[in-house]
């Protein structure tokens, strides 16, 4: 019996430090210390779930601004923003890395112009966090911020991922529209459909809702996790490809989308999740912001422009 049970627990800490390498990263640090001690595992789980697959910065960036990004720092915080419903929380980059694609030894097209996120702020409302744990919609919302304190949507701008053609933004990142052409369908796609409506909070920095392929809650009522809208407890959120692409735009290297000939560095599986510690940084944002999503029982994840980056904000339909 002494003998199986011996037997059992080394291939468990095999099969564990065997994953270690493959199935785990830490491209960055979430600060939890300002968030209530019942919903941190929630945080947790989201970050994992973009290191999941996002394992790096890419090794093509300049070995002098690699040097600057160990990893990203992330601090979370549950506050008091407007009560309950309105505002349910906000995110965005507090300290971006930015140059030109002129620099000393970076062989990309001449004139990209290049932002990484150092730090991000997220910021959820004390008084909605009990409601959307309650419904399950809190780890989509954790999810939605994170992907936009890592730069989804928040600096796409500054990234040159976004075009405007007769007055419509349009997304031509090459990695996620390669995917978004393959998933939807439609191959002769010049451009991934990004939302127009919800003024500057809103346009230009989700995937378009109106879209088939990211809206399908009239079929089967899901959608896509980087939309701007969530009708909370009652719609499934799925994590399309092409987001996932966006991230390889955004200079991260990302497993199964550019990792071709990338090696992992090994990670011991004590040493590599971790929160850090520290008083959390208050972001505030310039003006009141946006007003809500016009889509009857949902809650819009809004962006605002703050004041040390982009801010994504939360709202619930009154």
């Amino acid at each position: 019996m002494q003998s199986k049970l011996l037997t059992a627990v080394l291939l468990a800490c095999l099969a564990v430090f065997g994953q270690s390498k493959s199935a785990w990263a830490d491209i960055m640090n979430v600060n939890v210390d300002g968030v209530d001690p019942r919903y941190r595992s929630a945080f947790l789980q989201a970050e994992a779930f973009w290191e999941s697959r996002v394992i790096a910065y890419n090794p093509i960036l300049p070995a002098s601004v690699r040097a600057q990004l160990t990893k990203l720092q992330i601090t979370a915080v549950s506050t008091a923003i407007d009560g309950v419903g309105g505002i349910l929380g906000s995110a965005g980059p507090t300290s971006v890395i930015q140059f030109g694609s002129t620099a000393p030894g970076f062989k990309q097209t001449r004139g990209t112009p290049i932002a990484i996120a150092r730090t991000s702020q997220m910021n959820f409302d004390i008084a909605d966090i009990e409601d959307l744990a309650a419904n399950g919609s809190l780890l989509d919302v954790i999810k939605h911020e994170m992907a936009h304190a890592m730069g989804f949507g928040s600096l796409w701008q500054q990234n040159g991922l976004l075009s405007t053609i007769n007055g419509q933004l349009q997304y031509t990142g090459v990695n996620a529209l390669a995917k978004y052409r393959t998933e939807s369908g439609n191959r002769a796609a010049r451009w991934v459909p990004v939302e127009q409506a919800g003024g500057g909070g809103t346009a230009g920095s989700h995937w378009d809702d109106d879209d088939p392929f990211f809206n399908r809650r009239t079929r089967s009522g899901s959608s896509e996790l980087m939309i701007g809208s969530i009708d909370p407890g009652n719609e499934t959120k799925f994590t399309s490809e092409t987001t996932w692409a966006a991230m390889a735009d955004l200079w991260y290297v990302v497993r199964g989308i550019n990792d071709v000939g990338y090696r992992e560095p090994r990670v011991s599986p004590g040493g590599r999740r971790k929160w850090t510690g520290g008083p959390p940084q208050f972001l505030t944002s310039t003006g009141g912001g946006p007003a809500g999503v016009p889509e009857p029982g949902s809650i819009g994840l809004l962006l605002a422009l703050g004041a040390c980056g982009t801010l994504v904000r939360s709202r619930r339909k009154s």
